[in-house]
């Protein structure tokens, strides 16, 4: 079991606590469930606070101990969001990062391989496209044609926004600054 059932069984009743303990694992998880357990007289486990939770004036219980802690769980429900936004913008920028390194390796080592491999892939995805509309896909072949379809179909997406997105511009503008 873990915290996001006691989470909703409290939901309503002490919204920050739940708020807290429902979500991602960090300080806020360990103190609002180290208030739960405390408050209900179980150990410090989601299947022990369920459990209490059972009974009708443990939710009372949970009540008064948010009330009395309110002051301290709106701040640690700040920090929580603020580190899951500072974790969300550093994996933005470590995405970004490969991204441009990628491409001005590309740029730099005027590699051919992906030029041939999309048209590998365009050509691939549009040919089995017109190979079905003009014979019928046996049967027992269906899903292999299905599953092959889809991933060039899948393939065919990332290259054209590789190359016609805003990555094509940034490719460009990449290869006019290595020119100069």
């Amino acid at each position: 079991m873990d915290w996001t059932k006691v989470s909703s069984t409290i939901g309503s009743t002490a919204p920050l606590l739940a708020g807290l303990v429902g979500g991602p694992i960090g300080l806020g998880v360990t103190a609002a469930s180290t208030i739960l357990s405390h408050v209900l007289g179980t150990a410090n486990d989601p299947a022990s606070v369920k459990a209490a939770l059972d009974d009708p004036a443990a939710l009372d219980k949970v009540r008064q101990a948010e009330n009395a802690n309110s002051v301290q769980l709106q701040q640690l429900a700040v920090t929580a969001a603020q580190a899951q936004l500072t974790h969300q913008m550093e994996m933005a920028r470590v995405d970004a990062a490969d991204r441009k390194d990628a491409r001005d390796m590309s740029v730099a080592t005027r590699d051919w391989v992906p030029k041939v491999l999309a048209m590998v892939v365009t050509i691939g995805f549009f040919g089995i496209m017109l190979l079905m509309t003009v014979h019928p896909t046996p049967p027992l072949n269906r899903d292999l044609v299905n599953i092959i379809l889809g991933s060039l179909g899948t393939a065919w997406i990332s290259i054209i926004g590789y190359y016609f997105g805003t990555s094509a511009g940034s490719a460009r503008k990449t290869e006019l600054m290595a020119q100069q």
